[in-house]
C-alpha cells in the first residue's frame, strides 16, 4: 500500500519509510518495498529520494540477485542525473556478480537486464557498435530462458540504435517483429509499445500520416 501512495507527489512520507524498515518485516520484504520505493521515486522523478532511499538499500542487498538487483537500480538513477559513466560502471559490476550464478535463470535473467541496460546507456553515449553488441548478447539469453517480454525490450533497444544510426528499415524490421508477436499473443501493452515504437520511426523519416496512423492506435488501447 505504502508502495502504491508513493505514486502521489504529495504523500511522500519518509518517516514512514524509516519506520518501515525498522518494521519486524523479513529482509525479503523489506527489500522488496525499499526498491519499490526507489524506482518509484525514479519514476517521478523525485531523484533525491531515490538517492536517499538507494542509500538505505546497501544494508538490505544481502544476497548477490539483491546486490544486482541494487546496482541495476543506482544504474538507472545515474542515469537520470546524468552520470553515464558511473552508470556505466554499476552495470559492469551488476554483469560480473550475475555471471558467478552460472546458469541459474534467475542469474542469466539478471545478466540479460543488465546487458540491455548497458546496450542503452553505450547507445546515449553514442558507442553504437558496443551498444549493439550488447544488446544482442542480452536478447540471446532472453531467448535461453524463454523470457519474452525480455527479448521483445532487448529487440526494441536494438531498433532504436538502428534509429539512430539512420538505419531506418532495420529500425522497422525489428519494430515489426515486436509488432506481430504482441498480435499473436493479444498482449495490448507490447502492442501498444511496437506501435509507438513505429510512430517514432514514422516521425522520424517525416512519413507524417504513416506516424499519426500508428500513434492513434496506440492512444487507442
Amino acid at each position: 500500500l505504502y508502495v502504491n501512495l508513493l505514486q502521489c507527489d504529495d504523500l511522500v512520507d519518509t518517516q514512514f519509510s524509516e519506520k518501515l524498515l525498522d518494521s519486524g518485516l523479513s529482509a525479503v520484504s523489506k527489500f522488496k518495498v525499499a526498491i519499490s520505493e526507489v524506482k518509484t521515486h525514479i519514476s517521478k522523478g523525485r531523484l533525491q529520494d531515490a538517492e536517499r532511499s538507494s542509500e538505505q538499500l546497501k544494508e538490505l542487498a544481502s544476497t548477490p540477485t539483491y546486490e544486482v538487483e541494487l546496482l541495476l537500480v543506482r544504474a538507472t538513477l545515474s542515469t537520470k542525473k546524468g552520470e553515464l559513466e558511473q552508470a556505466g560502471r554499476y552495470l559492469e559490476d551488476a554483469i560480473k556478480i550475475a555471471e558467478k550464478g552460472g546458469r541459474d535463470p534467475e542469474a542469466r535473467k539478471l545478466k540479460a537486464s543488465a546487458l540491455k541496460q548497458i546496450g542503452g546507456n553505450l547507445n546515449i553515449r553514442g558507442q553504437y557498435d558496443m551498444s549493439l553488441k550488447r544488446l544482442q548478447e542480452s536478447m540471446a539469453i532472453y531467448i535461453e530462458v524463454g523470457d519474452k517480454v525480455g527479448e521483445l525490450g532487448a529487440l526494441s533497444a536494438i531498433g532504436y540504435v538502428y534509429l539512430d544510426l539512420k538505419e531506418d528499415s532495420r529500425a522497422e524490421s525489428a519494430f515489426k517483429q515486436t509488432l506481430d508477436f504482441a498480435n499473436a499473443n493479444n498482449d495490448r501493452e507490447a502492442l501498444c509499445n511496437a506501435l509507438l515504437d513505429l510512430g517514432n520511426l514514422y516521425i522520424n523519416s517525416r512519413e507524417t500520416e504513416k506516424a499519426c496512423e500508428h500513434v492513434e492506435r496506440a492512444l487507442a488501447i
